[in-house]
């Protein structure tokens, strides 16, 4: 099992300047797999995993999908509404 919030945060550190959620969504190969949300429309997978390989990430901690959104579900508190991501993206 990976942290989420570990991806998230790795995630952040890459592209600093936009919002990100991180989920895991049932998988058919895997079980689950790891989906970024992000406000980066330039968001590439290869970035990611040369930053993961870079920075001594473990690979099962990759983001398998990248949706782009145009924001990111808040609470009223400000903090991620996650269980609408949830909601939204788990199939």
């Amino acid at each position: 099992m990976v942290a989420l919030d570990s991806v998230e945060t790795a995630v952040k550190k890459l592209y600093p300047e936009f919002m990100h959620a991180v989920i895991a969504i049932p998988s058919d190969k895997k079980g689950e797999e790891i989906l970024l949300i992000t406000t980066n429309k330039d968001a590439k997978s290869e970035e990611i995993v040369s930053y993961y390989k870079d920075n001594g990430l473990p690979e099962i901690a990759l983001p398998r999908t990248i949706e782009v959104v145009e924001e990111i579900p808040l609470l009223g508190t400000g903090k991620t509404d996650y269980v609408t991501i949830k909601k939204k993206y788990s199939r």
